[in-house]
């Protein structure tokens, strides 16, 4: 009997320690699942204000740094303006000096054609015969030297007309 006793005692133990200790399992477990949704409620939260804190301090700096980005772009666009301008006077002294290399080979040219050593050009058969009989007909009346005098009379006017122009822009920058 006390040995049943005993053994009922025991068992009876068992369980009280069996329900303490499941009691106490379940007490934790709800103390951690607390402490747990505390921590993760308060994380999400700071989690939330910092998003908040950050996405201000963000528009802050673009409304702030917004003048100071136009101002730069402002000065970039200049430059890049500047250097288009200076890229076409560039382009505009090349022409010039090519239209006056251009005038002066042709000016020589013309002072080179007073040279006239009497000669026919030479030609194919079918134009050499008409134009041997026309400058022989032009050297009777003497109108090859005319010819040569308003040739020459014609680039000089040129040159002269040049030389106004070029004048004319570097006096009053370019409009007459």
């Amino acid at each position: 009997m006390l040995a049943s006793f005993a053994s009922d005692f025991w068992n009876w133990l068992s369980n009280l320690w069996n329900s303490f200790a499941g009691w106490l399992q379940g007490l934790v477990q709800s103390a951690i699942s607390a402490i747990g949704g505390f921590f993760s409620a308060l994380l999400s939260g700071m989690a939330s204000l910092m998003q908040q804190l950050l996405s201000g301090l963000v528009h802050a700096l673009e409304t702030l740094f917004a003048p100071v980005f136009g101002l730069i772009r402002a000065v970039f666009y200049f430059v890049q303006k500047v250097f288009h301008v200076l890229y076409l006077l560039l382009q505009l002294m090349v022409a010039l000096v090519h239209l006056l290399l251009s005038f002066i080979w042709g000016l020589i040219q013309t002072l080179a054609g007073f040279s006239f050593s009497g000669t026919a050009p030479t030609m194919p058969a079918d134009v050499a015969s008409p134009f041997t009989h026309m400058a022989s007909v032009f050297s009777l009346l003497q109108l090859n030297n005319v010819a040569y005098v308003m040739r020459f009379g014609i680039w000089i006017f040129t040159a002269l007309a040049v030389i106004r122009l070029i004048s004319n822009f570097g006096a009053s920058g370019g409009s007459d």
